[in-house]
């Protein structure tokens, strides 16, 4: 489930970053979704569950920190 977490975050990213916005807020929405389903379940790392509330609430500030830690870079 972390893994399937985590996917969507990546997705996220090339969608942001590709401009897309009607694409970005349909998988915002299928986000939300997954995170109201899976966000107590133990086997989720904190920094996905920060990673979604960021994105949902804050995604340029998201966006801008992945970029200046090269967190997205490292990942791939």
């Amino acid at each position: 489930k972390a893994k399937y977490f985590g996917r969507y975050v990546q997705i996220w990213i090339d969608f942001f970053d590709s401009g897309n916005k009607r694409e970005t807020t349909i998988l915002v929405n299928k986000m939300k979704d997954v995170y109201k389903k899976y966000r107590k379940e133990p086997s989720l790392k904190m920094v996905h569950r920060m990673s979604y509330l960021m994105i949902f609430y804050i995604p340029k500030v998201y966006r801008w920190l992945i970029h200046k830690t090269n967190f997205d870079k490292n990942e791939r």
